[in-house]
């Protein structure tokens, strides 16, 4: 209701909060008071909860109790947008470079790590959007969670193979789930914007073997049926994502290396494979960190995380940077840009408290 008529939360509230204001309560309502109303100007009777009736020589306190006519929710916001136009459906940019495609690898976003920390969700947010407003032209987008979107599987907070306890909020599983499923509708939603179609991946990682699926099939339930998005419905642990002569070979990286991801892959995708003739790309995340290297016939590559290092990653000495990039490949020419949104490394020292001084 807010996005439509272009005013914020509140407002809207207290659109819903007028509803109260009905003919049939008003006429109710004694003389006296609809008098001292008229005298003051007040025709809203939702915003008065009671006030004092005065004459000569005498006053009375009165006291409404709205609590006593409850409020139809739905059908004040039904009534506040009666007039309200529906935005229509816009459609896709035109004339895009047909042999590019920008490809956005979100590795370890870890949402709902750093024991919920309020302000890692706004700095996700904003190296997006950073990330996407600089991007080149492209005819697609290919929106790539590489595992670890969620630090935890369930409100346990624990690794699901070893055990390992994750710093984690753990009583709002669902919040985590939730801010999720938001970062990747906007990152959706933005890309939409400018390219003629965006296709989304799952992967499984390490910390989320299945919760992500939740994230998933929200975000499929919510641009099913966008024409120009496709939410690829599946739990596949290895894909395969052609563009021309190129291919990408996402994985997340936990459960195997690249030499043994390239076999798998050239193995089990021989005609995938064959087709990509000039540029094949092996990622992977789980390690949080920039690492690339050039193997017989591909090139493999970790990418970052976004997130802190855990206090377990602290102690191992692992402070990696943290940050995303976009990746452009042409059908032909393999990668020719790539444009990078990096964060502000954690320094402990920032984080020191100040001494005590007795």
């Amino acid at each position: 209701a807010a996005d439509a008529l272009g005013i914020g939360k509140t407002a809207i509230q207290e659109l819903c909060a007028r509803g109260r204001d009905s003919k049939e309560k008003y006429d109710d309502l004694d003389q006296g008071i609809k008098n001292a109303m008229a005298d003051v100007g007040l025709s809203n009777l939702g915003v008065v909860q009671g006030g004092w009736l005065k004459t000569e020589g005498a006053s009375i306190r009165f006291k409404l109790d709205h609590k006593t006519d409850p409020v139809d929710l739905a059908k004040s916001i039904k009534d506040s947008l009666a007039d309200v136009i529906p935005c229509p459906k816009i459609d896709g940019p035109k004339d895009l470079p047909k042999d590019l495609c920008n490809f956005i690898p979100l590795a370890d976003l870890h949402v709902g790590g750093q024991y919920g920390d309020p302000k890692y969700l706004p700095v996700v947010y904003s190296a997006l959007e950073k990330l996407i407003s600089s991007i080149p032209k492209a005819q697609k987008a290919v929106l790539l969670d590489m595992g670890d979107l969620l630090d935890a599987n369930d409100h346990h907070g624990l690794t699901p193979a070893s055990g390992n306890n994750c710093d984690v909020i753990r009583e709002n599983h669902l919040k985590n789930t939730l801010d999720a499923l938001g970062i990747m509708r906007f990152s959706t939603e933005r890309l939409l914007e400018t390219h003629e179609e965006v296709e989304v991946h799952f992967l499984r990682g390490n910390h989320d073997e299945t919760s992500y699926i939740a994230v998933m099939v929200g975000l499929y339930m919510f641009f099913g049926d966008n024409p120009r998005v496709n939410i690829v419905m599946t739990d596949d642990d290895f894909r395969v994502i052609p563009w021309g002569k190129c291919c990408v070979f996402p994985h997340h990286g936990d459960k195997a290396k690249w030499e043994a991801l390239k076999d798998v892959f050239s193995d089990q995708f021989p005609d995938a494979w064959a087709k990509a003739k000039y540029w094949r790309f092996v990622w992977t995340a789980h390690v949080h960190h920039d690492k690339q290297r050039e193997m017989i016939g591909a090139v493999g590559e970790h990418f970052r995380t976004i997130s802190a290092p855990t206090r377990w990653a602290q102690l191992k000495g692992l402070f990696s940077r943290g940050g995303i990039q976009c990746i452009t490949l042409h059908k032909q020419d393999g990668e020719v840009s790539r444009k990078k949104v990096n964060l502000k490394p954690l320094l402990l020292q920032d984080r020191k408290p100040k001494s005590i001084k007795y």
